[in-house]
């Protein structure tokens, strides 16, 4: 993925991912709207369902530490990650197959701010 260095308007994103045996899957594209979004905001998780890589799309505007977690439905911490971003469009990336299978939650947090996105693993 390219960062836009300065995005205006309506901003469009699609992510590709070949596996080490060769298979190539192309996700969905994802639409953003770059100056409504020029804050910190939760852009997408995908794939969702997944069953093994997951990606976590945000935007920021401000340096602050970004924690990315995932927890099981009972709160349970169970991957975690802090980074510091980039300004635009930021990604993190889990390996999640060794997680069981069913439903999780993904959190990212500014520490002021926090969306939630509900995700299974197949």
């Amino acid at each position: 993925i390219d960062k836009d260095i300065t995005p205006a308007g309506e901003c469009y994103y699609r992510l590709s991912q070949t596996d080490y045996d060769g298979v190539e899957v192309t996700f969905p594209l994802i639409s953003i709207d770059c100056k409504q979004n020029a804050g910190f905001s939760l852009v997408g998780v995908v794939p969702n369902p997944t069953i093994g890589q997951l990606n976590v799309f945000f935007n920021t505007n401000k340096p602050d530490i970004i924690h990315v977690n995932i927890t099981d439905m009972l709160g349970q911490q169970l991957v975690s990650t802090s980074i510091n971003p980039t300004n635009g469009l930021n990604t993190v990336i889990f390996d999640v197959t060794d997680l069981s299978v069913g439903s999780y939650f993904v959190k990212v947090d500014n520490g002021v701010v926090s969306y939630v996105k509900k995700i299974v693993k197949k």
